[in-house]
Formats: structure tokens, C-alpha cells, sequence
């Protein structure tokens, strides 16, 4: 990986959280006490900070065009149709990053290009679906109701 900008100083700074947004990228939740190393300033004695990390994978949008999902909003049964992707792993995140075991209730349907999996046990509210295969990077929002 390479960095373009270093984040903090000479003290304290910390990261506490972390997590997927809707777009795929990495969201990471600190403090900081450092005034020094690119920081524009203090602000009392610890100031809190936010940092998105860009996906760039290089991935092109027909590949990611080859990934659908449906139905969204989903109540029971969510099938993921990669058409001719071979996918690595399939991963289910709450918003707060917290991964959702799914492989007991996921099945494969069809010649393994349509998968479908179970989401009746799980609380309405908002999920992502990160898709991932060798070249490949998608993340999906899912709306449960």
C-alpha cells in the first residue's frame, strides 16, 4: 500500500474504529493530542479525526458491472448473481464493521454463479455486501426490512 499523506505527530494519536461506507472504502474513527505533522491545529487538549481511505484497485466498471443482487430491500432471501465471476469470498458487514457469519446460510444455486443467502435471522436495518474474487472488489448496500 502506498501512503500519500502521513496522519499524526509526535503524541497520542489513536484509532479507535474502523469500517466499510457504501462506496467500499475504509473508514477510520480517532483522537489525536499531537499539534505537529500536518496538523492544522489543536483545539483543546485531544481533538477527534475521521480518515477515508480510497479503494484503488484498478478495477474496471464492466468487470464490477458483472455482480447484481436482488431483491433490495430484502425480507428473507437475497440472491447474488456474479454471471461469469468466480468469486473468492462473499462477506456480510453490519455499519458499525462488525462481519456477519453467512456461509451456514448461504447456498449455491446455479453452476456456482448464483448464490443465495438467508437473512430472515437478522434485525432489520442497513448491511454491506462485500463481493470479492482475484480482480474483483464490489460492495453492496443492503436494505433489510
Amino acid at each position: 500500500m502506498r501512503w500519500q499523506k502521513s496522519m499524526g505527530g509526535t503524541c497520542d494519536d489513536i484509532s479507535y474504529s474502523s469500517a466499510f461506507n457504501a462506496e467500499g472504502s475504509i473508514v477510520l474513527a480517532g483522537q489525536r493530542s499531537s499539534i505537529n505533522v500536518g496538523v492544522t491545529g489543536n483545539h483543546g487538549a485531544i481533538d477527534m479525526w475521521t480518515v477515508t481511505l480510497q479503494n484503488s484497485l484498478g478495477i474496471s466498471e464492466s468487470t464490477l458491472a458483472e455482480v447484481s443482487l436482488y431483491p433490495n430491500p430484502v425480507k428473507n432471501e437475497l440472491f447474488i448473481n456474479l454471471k461469469s465471476i468466480n468469486p473468492v469470498q462473499i462477506e456480510l458487514f453490519s455499519l458499525s464493521g462488525q462481519s456477519i457469519p453467512i456461509d451456514k446460510n448461504m447456498q449455491v444455486l446455479h453452476e456456482e454463479t448464483i448464490y443465495k443467502i438467508n437473512m430472515s435471522n437478522l434485525i432489520d436495518g442497513v448491511y454491506l455486501l462485500k463481493v470479492m474474487s482475484e480482480k474483483t472488489l464490489k460492495t453492496f448496500k443492503i436494505i433489510k426490512n
